[in-house]
């Protein structure tokens, strides 16, 4: 495959190192840049896992700062009477029975699920259509909670998903190019405290950190 005249040039520019401090990998990723476009940046984090051990199996939450300007299109499922107050809060779109029959139907355009334990019986019946597209709310992820209100601007203000891959790894999205140097830096160290924390008494631990830019190279990350 041939490589552009801009990508070489880039190559070219990067500073290879064995560790760089996060604000220095953001600084550079920024001079870097060669396309058009908004890149997304995206941290890579690489476990030490034991995959015969129940704790290969983690979940959790992370609250970043600053939102990462992906657009998430929220479902509620709610108790009747409560759409509009979801709706308010920033969902999407809000119901109960009648999303539950669309779903079944095969609508799936949206891309997370909040609703409260009450309606987890039902939901639970279209598991084999939400769990192979990783849709089913979870608790451990904040999808299912007596505040679904709460839930819903958390996810509007910037919170993410901690799962780990078969592969041991981590991904999550932590901001646009375009923030500044600051918003990407904070939301990374809040990304990697809630992974640390979610690791507490746990058998797996961090092995390797990294933070790319889309079309960029990747920077390991002394964290």
């Amino acid at each position: 495959m041939s490589v552009s005249k801009a990508r070489k040039k880039m190559l070219n520019g990067f500073t290879k190192k064995s560790d760089y401090k996060i604000e220095d990998a953001v600084r550079e990723m920024k001079e870097l840049s060669y396309v058009k476009f908004d890149e997304s940046v995206d941290v890579a984090v690489i476990l030490s896992t034991n995959k015969k051990s129940s704790d290969q199996h983690l979940k959790g939450v992370a609250v970043l700062p600053h939102a990462n300007g992906v657009s998430r299109r929220i479902l509620a499922i709610c108790s009747s009477g409560h759409e509009k107050e979801c709706l308010d809060a920033g969902a999407d779109f809000a119901g109960g029975d009648d999303y539950l029959k669309k779903i079944e139907g095969g609508w799936l355009d949206f891309d997370v699920i909040v609703t409260v334990p009450a309606m987890m019986l039902k939901i639970s019946k279209l598991g084999r259509i939400l769990g192979p597209k990783g849709l089913m709310p979870n608790p451990e992820t904040g999808g299912v909670s007596e505040n679904i209100v709460k839930s819903i601007e958390e996810i509007k203000k910037g919170r993410v998903e901690l799962k780990v891959n078969k592969d041991g790894t981590m991904h999550c999205c932590i901001g646009k190019l375009s923030f500044g140097v600051d918003k990407l830096v904070e939301n990374f160290k809040s990304y990697v405290l809630a992974v640390k924390d979610m690791l507490k008494n746990r058998s797996n631990n961090i092995k390797k950190i990294s933070v790319s830019s889309t079309m960029g190279v990747s920077f390991k990350i002394d964290y």
